[in-house]
């Protein structure tokens, strides 16, 4: 069994209340304990990042029903690799709504949300996959 990560960030169609959010995070939370995914998902004014991680096809089927959920629109596939171990394996679903001002402390971080350029997230695809990885590393284990 070859475990696999998938890192995408996503804009919700809406500002999600609190209460928006612990439904997605139950519901998550069942599936993703019945189908051996683990992750984090980060929340920020009206923005997503989410980690998957778990088996190749099973993470993969479910990004492509992530990909339609209205939830959400203008997913950015920012990346897929193998792993040895997983990084949030305490988390059937790890949930986060990052403090900004902490963020920005960060060596390297970027507001690269809030850009102008922002309206085409493709366009930072490869930046993101450094950025993203840096962004995660405190939340991991």
């Amino acid at each position: 069994m070859a475990l696999y990560t998938i890192v995408y960030a996503s804009t919700a169609t809406k500002e999600m209340s609190d209460d928006d959010l612990l439904l997605i995070l139950e519901k998550s939370r069942i599936f993703n304990q019945l189908n051996g995914i683990t992750g984090l998902l980060l929340y920020r004014e009206g923005f997503f990042i989410q980690v998957l991680e778990g088996e190749e096809n099973i993470i993969d089927t479910l990004y492509e029903k992530i990909e339609h959920d209205t939830r959400h629109y203008n997913p950015l596939f920012i990346f897929k690799r193998p792993i040895t171990e997983r990084s949030f394996g305490q988390w059937a679903m790890g949930f986060r709504s990052p403090d900004l001002d902490a963020l920005k402390k960060i060596a390297g971080f970027s507001d690269y949300i809030h850009s102008p350029k922002s309206k085409n997230l493709d366009d930072f695809s490869i930046m993101f996959e450094s950025e993203i990885t840096r962004l995660l590393y405190p939340f991991q284990k």
